[in-house]
């Protein structure tokens, strides 16, 4: 371990201390909120350090030190020559030029756009932690608790009373806390959904923020699409249902509803069809990047499963048939959510992740037929929020399930779908707690 990453990570942590003081002094906590956010905050900055220190000792290197060790490249170009670097960074990935050919071609992770956008992410904070690997993890950490506590935020203020199972949710799940605190795309996008949510909430469901929720969705949107667009394309549709059925629930004259349904309809089926071509192009894009991303990954974790890696199978697939591939659906979200099972484990690590796949099974089980599961069903499908959470949790777990086709990879993929998930059970119990008192 090199004597830098001795010397200023206490620094770093001393300075991600200074500025959580700043925040919580502008923006007062109620004293339950701040006890939380320490939690969290300590919870995420112990994860990042063991993260590093586990790469390190356990498995000896990792695409986390790939990462840096790419970012370092770019940070010695940009402390050499500050115009190449600036091509650089505005250089799409997988693409050449006579000026920087030579630079790049040293830059392995620069022929995928999601992999060379960590990259410069790692170059960039280089700028500041003098190229410290422990001091980037740090900020990396940092950032991701910083989108999980606006995530955090807008659950708790949705349902106040459930304040410690939101925080549990949110900086207490092991697989979240662990994997989405390094030096890595996970770490990201974890902290990216978590600001998407809270911009959108506060913009188009509570109306009370304009400018702020704006940037925040851009910012958030934008990295995510770079780093894994399918996490926007599961957000999306449940943002949308989100909006549709909580204003749903304020027309209570039933021709207004009629008229205002009809005007959406129609409007939606003259956009369809004076942009057919266009909508039929786009989906197809989408689609065939899909199963081309798909394929990739099937392909190759299916090889280190043959290798003697944790792999796993949805059967024979057909990739001309859209329907085959939905068929794969409930297998699909199975695994993302509830596997490994206890018998496939084949180390110690899958063993962590089966255990707490397993609690994730039994808390369901007990979510769904605590009051009986026709109440379970009703309330998912006519809660706005539970609602959209459901939505969200589908179809990102059958994008993850369908793809990855690799345990140890899945454990990382999966995070994102995680926090929303155990919280959707805690807002389900609550809300017949709430019915069965009404009653």
């Amino acid at each position: 371990m090199p004597f830098k990453d001795l010397i200023l990570p206490p620094f770093y942590l001393l300075f991600v201390l200074a500025v959580a003081l700043v925040y919580l002094s502008l923006s007062p906590q109620n004293k339950k909120d701040t006890q939380i956010f320490w939690m969290g905050l300590g919870t995420k900055l112990f994860c990042g350090i063991l993260y590093g220190l586990a790469y390190t000792f356990y498995y000896n290197g990792g695409d986390t030190f790939v990462y840096f060790g790419q970012g370092s490249q770019l940070y010695e170009y940009i402390q050499n020559d500050w115009s190449l670097a600036w091509k650089i960074f505005w250089l799409e990935a997988n693409t050449f030029n006579i000026h920087t050919f030579e630079q790049l071609n040293q830059i392995e992770f620069y022929i995928n756009s999601s992999t060379f956008f960590v990259v410069k992410m790692v170059a960039f904070l280089s700028l500041f932690t003098f190229n410290s690997y422990y001091s980037i993890t740090i900020l990396f950490a940092a950032l991701s608790f910083s989108g999980l506590w606006a995530l955090y935020k807008t659950l708790s203020d949705l349902y106040p009373q459930l304040r410690w199972q939101m925080a549990f949710a949110c900086f207490l799940l092991p697989s979240l806390s662990f994997w989405g605190s390094g030096i890595m795309k996970d770490t990201i996008t974890i902290g990216c959904f978590g600001w998407i949510i809270y911009g959108f909430y506060h913009l188009c469901i509570k109306r009370d923020q304009l400018i702020w929720p704006i940037i925040v969705i851009s910012i958030g949107t934008y990295m995510c699409i770079m780093v894994k667009f399918y996490i926007v394309a599961a957000l999306a549709p449940a943002l949308a249902i989100w909006l549709v059925t909580h204003y749903n629930q304020y027309i209570t004259d039933h021709s207004l509803r009629f008229v205002t349904y009809t005007g959406i309809g129609f409007v939606l089926f003259w956009a369809y069809w004076y942009m057919n071509h266009l909508f039929q192009a786009l989906f197809n894009k989408i689609l065939l990047a899909f199963i081309s991303s798909a394929l990739g990954f099937q392909n190759w974790h299916g090889f280190l499963a043959e290798q003697g890696g944790s792999g796993y199978s949805l059967g024979e697939i057909d990739y001309s048939s859209f329907g085959n591939i939905v068929s794969k659906a409930p297998a699909a979200i199975n695994v993302a959510l509830f596997r490994p099972y206890l018998f496939e484990v084949k180390n110690t690590v899958m063993l962590l992740t089966s255990l707490e796949s397993t609690l994730f099974l039994l808390f369901t089980i007990y979510a769904l037929l605590k009051g009986g599961l026709f109440k379970s069903f009703r309330f998912l499908l006519s809660n706005s929020v539970l609602l959209m959470l459901l939505t969200y949790v589908l179809l990102f777990a059958f994008i993850v399930g369908f793809t990855s086709y690799n345990f140890g990879a899945l454990a990382r993929y999966k995070i994102p779908c995680m926090p929303l998930y155990i919280a959707m059970l805690f807002i389900l119990l609550e809300e017949k707690r709430i019915s069965k008192i009404s009653l």
